[in-house]
């Protein structure tokens, strides 16, 4: 059984036989209760009301590292925003790093630099008391394209899908994979491109499946002024995911392949391999290995996100990440091997 944390979405396991309403988040850290309204960001087990002069409002993100709060300073009357590490996170050489850290920000004056106000410790407690900055919201609505995931979420996803549609097991492309072990053992089965379950796009599928037929530099041609029908990216996205096929699709009816978010590929990252004969200039071989994912053995991105400037938002353009990686411009796109032989 499987149920989702009401903090960051991520899917978690759950035996059956679990008669256990309490839950931790693996990816998050948060903790909640299935018999409570799970809606509801609570506070991890022991947080205060009010830390120093300062009164927690409400939860505005949490991490694995720790929480950040809005939160009113009592003594000045004004709204501001307090740090507040998770303490098994903190042995006394990470605290100190942490304070010192803290008293160096507070020195820099710029104005892209969120000012720190203070830096302080309650009993065992330590904060960050910085400026409360109103901005953007970057929660995904339920049509906009998952991001915060791993390569190895996204093959798990795969697995998961493959599942809800009744693809029988034989043809589902990793071998079996679980949230405990998922990071450290995603293997793709042997002759998986022949199987049938959704899977992770070769990078060679990817760039194929972008250019639709295009050799241009963006699958509508070559002029960023266009960019914008097109693809979210730094200049219209206004640093945030934005739903699906709201923009032009590319002339096979795919939408967000430029922009938006970067999504995963199957593929090691390494250079290219030209095929043997008289064409290995200009034939490159798509023969991903089906070798069990290392955590170092980073994978390749594409498609550039919505943060990305016009020039790195091309067709051709590679990134790559470790497989352990999240991060909010990343995403994917599934695919699936169909026979179409008559």
């Amino acid at each position: 059984m499987q149920i989702r944390c009401p903090h960051c979405q991520n899917p978690i396991e759950v035996v059956s036989d679990d008669d256990s309403f309490e839950f931790d988040c693996p990816s998050c850290g948060s903790s909640f209760n299935l018999a409570s309204d799970v809606k509801t960001a609570t506070q991890p087990s022991g947080m205060p009301n009010t830390i120093g002069h300062f009164h927690l409002s409400e939860r505005l993100g949490f991490g694995q590292f720790g929480a950040v709060w809005k939160a009113r300073d009592t003594e000045l009357d004004r709204t501001i925003a307090i740090k507040i590490p998770r303490k098994e996170k903190l042995d006394a050489a990470e605290s100190e790093k942490f304070l010192r850290e803290a008293r160096a920000s507070a020195q820099l004056k710029h104005p892209h630099i969120v000012a720190v106000h203070e830096v302080g410790r309650q009993e065992d407690t330590l904060y960050i008391a910085s400026d409360y900055i109103q901005g953007a919201n970057l929660a995904r609505s339920e049509d906009a394209p998952m991001s915060i995931m791993s390569w190895y979420e996204a093959a798990w996803y795969c697995n998961w899908l493959s599942e809800q549609e009744g693809i029988p097991k034989d043809q589902w492309c990793y071998e079996p994979i679980t949230r405990e072990v998922r990071s450290v053992s995603t293997k793709a089965k042997a002759s998986f491109l022949k199987l049938t379950g959704y899977r992770l796009p070769t990078e060679s599928e990817w760039e194929y499946a972008c250019r639709a037929g295009t050799i241009t530099s963006r699958y509508y041609g070559r002029s960023e002024a266009l960019l914008p029908l097109y693809a979210w990216f730094e200049l219209n996205a206004k640093q945030q995911v934005w739903p699906a096929a709201r923009l032009k699709p590319n002339d096979f009816g795919l939408f967000d392949m430029q922009g938006n978010v970067g999504e995963w590929c199957y593929d090691l990252a390494k250079r290219y391999t030209p095929a043997p004969g008289p064409a290995s200039g200009m034939v490159i071989v798509d023969a991903p290995e089906s070798d069990t994912a290392s955590k170092t053995g980073r994978r390749i991105i594409r498609g550039r996100g919505f943060a990305d400037r016009a020039q790195r938002v091309r067709s051709a353009n590679r990134d790559f990440n470790e497989p352990g990686n999240r991060d909010a411009f990343n995403g994917f796109h599934v695919a699936r091997t169909y026979d179409v032989s008559p």
